[in-house]
């Protein structure tokens, strides 16, 4: 008999079937040695649902696939091997796993997996963060770009701040720290970021209330680049306080 447990139901019985030991490389956690069981034994991935004597035996859920699954991805060809299921994965494959069973181990391996990225993903992934990065540059840092001219402030905060995985951040924040202060002022990137702190201050000087030309006064120079995600280092005031803030006269 069976009893339902956090993830999936379970009969309790000791293991007796031991895992290969992980490899030093505290990053794949162990990952490494499991593929290279699975290349040369197989006994990882059955498939049959057959199970060794000793293993402790779980009904697979939909609760234990979600957290295998890899955000924007999905099961992975790997994992779906480990399940027996051919990738990719054919229509109705959900409703055929639900309820089958599987060892206490394969189910901890297909938790893992999900984040095992092979070289191949990564090169990919690289080269999309490299494509991403440079339409960044010519959009929001090139000067005497019109992109966000037309653009909902909004719209593009958002957007941007959505992606910001995908580009090298810290490349762009280089890029900026290297542009003078006054090049920096005429980007794309800083106009759309002070039209939408003066709309959210409601086109308003926050110190006096007056609308007479406004500026963005960056209360902190410590994320300068980064701005898109420290709006809380900016305030709107009129060009009047800001001279007064920067000791001005006149």
């Amino acid at each position: 008999m069976y009893r339902s447990g956090a993830l999936l139901g379970t009969h309790s019985r000791k293991t007796a079937q031991k895992l290969p030991k992980g490899d030093k490389n505290k990053q794949t956690g162990g990952i490494k040695a499991i593929i290279q069981a699975t290349c040369l034994e197989g006994s990882l991935f059955p498939q049959s649902n057959e199970k060794t004597e000793g293993d402790t035996v779980m009904l697979i859920t939909e609760e234990l696939l979600r957290k295998g699954m890899a955000q924007g991805v999905g099961i992975k060809s790997i994992q779906a091997r480990m399940l027996g299921l051919k990738y990719p994965l054919q229509k109705g494959w959900l409703k055929g796993l639900i309820g089958k069973e599987i060892t206490e181990e394969k189910a901890k391996i297909f938790i893992e997996l999900k984040d095992y990225v092979t070289k191949r993903q990564r090169k990919k992934a690289k080269k999309k963060e490299q494509r991403q990065t440079k339409i960044f540059k010519d959009r929001f840092l090139t000067i005497g770009s019109n992109y966000c001219s037309s653009k909902s402030s909004v719209g593009q905060i958002t957007r941007i701040r959505t992606a910001d995985r995908k580009f090298n951040r810290k490349e762009i924040i280089k890029i900026i720290k290297n542009m003078s202060y006054n090049d920096f002022l005429k980007t794309p990137y800083w106009k759309m970021i002070s039209r939408y702190e003066k709309e959210s201050a409601g086109m308003k000087c926050i110190l006096c209330g007056s609308s007479d030309v406004l500026n963005v006064h960056h209360i902190t120079y410590k994320n300068h680049g980064n701005e898109i995600n420290y709006l809380e280092d900016l305030m709107t005031v009129c060009q009047k306080c800001h001279k007064i803030i920067h000791g001005i006269k006149g």
